[in-house]
């Protein structure tokens, strides 16, 4: 047996076979080799099944396991019991890792600074031809010796914040512990994991490369679309979060509710260009109109959410909610 900490790989698979033995493909490829792949097939009704059957009979770190379809929370949740690492990484079945020795370099940052999470970059790759979109980086200079709530105040200033659950090796014993499962059933669900994830003062670590490439505009994707069930369950995120950050510690309150509020203006702007009846939409705006009344003005550590603050105190709520939808379309989102 291997000395070295074990760190698992959880695969949640739906209806991705052009893309499952890629992903897998790109783990068995680190250097650090002392690792376990998950494969959850969440009920796909492709040919995942028999290539997770196959790949495990193949690698005997790798298991297959096979499960009603619940949808990527639940395929998650599944994956991290049946987990035996010191640590943690989740993986969408339809992107992949770069770089192969990421996870030697973060196991080694694990080790060195004691962390719960160490988070890394991405990049976005085009699905149609693979060609790298957009590269985002997490990394923070003048860190050493911060407190968490230090550290994540400096990430809300600086936009360095990724709520995603695949941007991070994450100890299995602080999640399972602090009971870290991801909430079945809604859209969104890595913003609700996230708040109640850095509201517990983990203490954090940064790696400075694009360990993960998400691949977007991949026709069937579940986060391509956004109607009125996407929108309620952010309402009923932020509000849960807001009673989440109001447990918090006292120093880790100010920069939560600044980035919760950051969330809340893209709700805002979503809310303003998606498709809804005349009743959703007074409904959603009603919710809207309320936390940027109570929370927004005082909350602006997130540089666009100081813009959308502005925006809000000279022009009021409607005037902010139409420019901020109308960058969202300028953006393309």
């Amino acid at each position: 047996m291997s000395d070295k900490p074990l760190v698992s790989f959880v695969i949640p698979i739906y209806k991705t076979e052009s893309f499952l033995e890629n992903c897998v493909d790109s783990v068995l490829k680190q250097s650090y080799g002392n690792i376990e792949i998950i494969l959850v097939d969440d009920g796909s009704p492709d040919s995942c099944p028999e290539i997770c059957d196959r790949l495990a009979s193949e690698h005997e770190n790798i298991s297959a396991f096979h499960k009603p379809n619940g949808g990527l929370s639940d395929a998650r949740n599944y994956g991290l019991r049946k987990a035996q690492g010191d640590f943690v990484c989740f993986i969408d079945s339809d992107d992949y890792w770069d770089e192969d020795d990421a996870l030697e370099n973060l196991v080694s940052i694990a080790d060195r600074e004691g962390s719960d999470i160490v988070c890394y970059g991405l990049k976005k790759a085009r699905a149609a031809d693979g060609s790298i979109a957009s590269e985002r980086l997490y990394e923070l200079d003048g860190v050493e010796g911060m407190s968490t709530p230090e550290l994540f105040t400096k990430m809300v200033k600086e936009s360095k914040v990724n709520i995603s659950a695949c941007l991070k090796m994450i100890n299995r014993k602080f999640l399972v512990d602090n009971d870290l499962f991801f909430k079945v059933g809604i859209k969104t669900e890595d913003l609700e994991w996230a708040i109640r994830l850095f509201a517990l003062e983990p203490k954090i670590s940064m790696y400075s490369h694009s360990v993960y490439v998400y691949r977007i505009g991949r026709e069937g994707s579940i986060t391509s679309t956004k109607d009125y069930k996407h929108l309620k369950d952010f309402c009923n995120i932020i509000d849960s979060s807001i009673k989440v950050i109001e447990a918090a510690g006292e120093e880790m309150r100010p920069a939560l509710m600044s980035y919760l509020m950051y969330q809340t203006v893209i709700l805002v702007a979503l809310t303003g260009k998606v498709k809804l009846s005349s009743g959703q939409k007074k409904e959603i705006n009603g919710f809207l109109k309320d936390v940027c009344k109570r929370y927004l003005k005082g909350n602006t550590m997130d540089r666009k959410a100081r813009l959308a603050a502005k925006l809000y105190s000279l022009f009021g709520y409607s005037v902010m909610q139409l420019v901020l939808s109308a960058y969202l379309n300028h953006r393309g989102r």
